[in-house]
């Protein structure tokens, strides 16, 4: 397009020194070259929202920042209906990584939602069997599907960092600082007239006070300009939420009655936004002369002033905004939800079942590429206790049980083949690590885990609760006598308990929990594990046999091997 205007430019100067002619056809390839630049970025447009729709299901490439996916966590919490996975937990189960897994959401809204449902899972049967019809429909109606991925497309994530942050926290302002800005958007075109006086001056007083908007639009575009983004941003999301509303989005569990009285609220917001992006609000069809539009912003200081007057009817409309926010949010979290789905070789939606037996088969651990499934069956008020060597998948097991709970009761999508229980609350202590910084201690950070259920068991019979290697920060009495004594107060609190160990002592002294164990083959120069569930008490270690594989020297791994039959004897 460049050289096509260079050359019209050429054309109409030759038009006013050798032939009008010249001025025509320049005029007349201005037009083909806007036509052409026009018909190319629609076809561009074309082709993004194609592709959209035929890789709807695949992982987006893109950087996370976690101030921005966390943005509707804490906004949403409610205590009655969710419950909110605790940092320890959380990170025991790697959500972090599995909600990046999960996540092709199309916009900043849908990535937030997503992860506040797996932050903040459902405690609601209703909620959850509802989401399931939704994401069904999702997954069955193509036509449906293409609908939404291009409303949703056309949103995109440019911009939407810091909404959240426009939509939850007061932006506070100098007024004088903006009566100023008004005022200097005048003194470009007033110095105009001095060009009428002297040519010379006037060049130099409009270089100036060009420079002089300029700095002043830097200035406050540093200080307005996320709030402003988001502006733009809200704009693409109340355009998509009027097409939502042009579909059958009831299947999508959208309230469309709310949802249209909160758009037909925020009408004249939404014009002040659409001012901030040029009438363009479309994330496919950014402004062709965008450019242009640029440097008009700056010397007329368009954008700032335009910021400042829409302020006023943002704070008397947020709440609208936020229904409107959410509604979109919603619905993108179902489509990644139901991507999740397509992507899974094995999954199943739960069964609820309020008896308190947990039932599930070949489950699978989401991280992993070639995951070995297990099952496991749990009638309610029974424990499960897992021996077994170190590598030997006692803590993957673990973690793959209450990560499906979690997205039973969040995506209700689970990686297993079946998976029947009731509404739980997790807790678990898994990844625990001393606190060099803090002073605490291994064994602390353990007690203070564990204190957590202990705490829920008190208010709650819907707990469940996952330890890894009990209290193997402190000696074998103290760590045998302390946790036979809270596995067993758990217990009699109704808590539904796995714990894994390998320490035998444990295992045999307790009382009401089922024994599974996992095992291995030593071979001489390898150790291979099956990672198979299987029931009863592990007889095996591997602890010194790794330090042969290691090629410690040979007289630690006899006189060890020799030490430890002394001390069992």
């Amino acid at each position: 397009m460049t050289s096509t205007m260079v050359l019209s430019f050429i054309f109409i100067l030759m038009g006013q020194g050798i032939h009008p002619i010249y001025f025509g056809i320049g005029l007349i390839l201005i037009f083909l070259s806007l036509f052409l630049f026009l018909r190319n970025k629609r076809l561009m447009y074309e082709k993004f929202i194609e592709i959209e729709k035929k890789n709807w299901y695949q992982s987006k490439k893109r950087k996370y920042n976690k101030m921005t996916y966390t943005g509707l966590d804490e906004e949403l919490s409610d205590h009655q209906t969710r419950f909110r996975l605790d940092e320890q937990t959380w990170n025991d189960l790697r959500l972090d990584n599995i909600f990046q897994k999960i996540d092709t959401t199309l916009t900043i809204p849908g990535q937030q939602a997503l992860y506040r449902d797996l932050r903040q899972i459902s405690l609601n049967r209703d909620e959850l069997n509802h989401r399931h019809a939704a994401i069904e429909n999702l997954t069955q109606d193509h036509e449906l599907r293409n609908k939404i991925i291009e409303i949703l497309a056309n949103i995109g994530i440019q911009d939407g960092d810091h909404t959240t942050q426009f939509l939850f926290q007061p932006f506070s302002f100098d007024e004088n600082h903006v009566k100023k800005l008004k005022i200097a958007r005048f003194v470009v075109p007033l110095n105009l007239g001095i060009l009428f006086f002297n040519l010379q001056i006037g060049i130099l007083a409009i270089i100036a006070a060009i420079a002089f908007n300029t700095k002043n639009y830097y200035d406050t575009k540093n200080h307005i300009g996320a709030y402003s983004d988001s502006m733009k941003y809200m704009s693409r999301v109340i355009s998509g939420a009027h097409k939502l509303l042009e579909i059958d989005c009831d299947i999508l569990n959208v309230d469309k009655i709310r949802l249209s009285n909160a758009l037909q609220k925020t009408k004249g917001v939404r014009k002040q936004f659409d001012k901030l992006v040029f009438g363009n609000n479309q994330k496919g069809r950014t402004s062709e002369l965008s450019f242009l539009y640029d440097y008009i912003n700056m010397v007329f200081l368009i954008e700032p002033i335009l910021f400042y007057n829409s302020l006023k009817g943002v704070e008397e409309k947020l709440d609208e905004l936020k229904v409107i926010y959410y509604a979109i949010g919603n619905v993108d979290m179902l489509l990644s939800c139901a991507a999740f789905r397509y992507n899974q070789p094995i999954w199943s939606a739960p069964v609820w079942d309020e008896s308190g037996d947990l039932n599930i088969k070949k489950a699978s651990f989401p991280l992993l590429e070639q995951p070995i499934r297990n099952d496991i069956t749990v009638i309610n008020g029974e424990g499960i206790m897992v021996t077994g060597s170190n590598m030997s998948g006692k803590s993957t097991f673990l973690r793959t049980v209450a990560v499906n709970i979690v997205l039973a009761q969040s995506i209700v999508s689970t990686t297993c083949q079946h998976y029947q229980s009731k509404i739980y609350q997790p807790y678990t202590s898994i990844n625990i690590s001393d606190n060099i910084e803090s002073g605490e201690s291994y064994y602390l950070a353990e007690v203070k885990a564990i204190k957590r259920a202990l705490d829920a068991s008190n208010s709650n019979g819907n707990i469940i609760v996952f330890i890894d290697e009990i209290f193997n920060g402190t000696n074998r009495i103290e760590r045998t006598s302390a946790a036979l004594e809270i596995l067993d107060y758990l217990k009699s609190k109704g808590v539904i308990v796995f714990v894994a160990t390998h320490d035998l002592e444990i295992s045999r002294e307790i009382k009401g929990f089922k024994n599974y164990f996992f095992t291995e083959e030593v071979l001489d120069h390898d150790i291979k594990f099956d990672y198979q569930l299987h029931e009863g008490i592990s007889n095996s270690s591997n602890a010194l046999e790794i330090l042969k594989l290691m090629h410690y020297p040979d007289v630690i791994y006899h006189r060890a091997k020799m030490r430890t039959k002394s001390i069992a004897s």
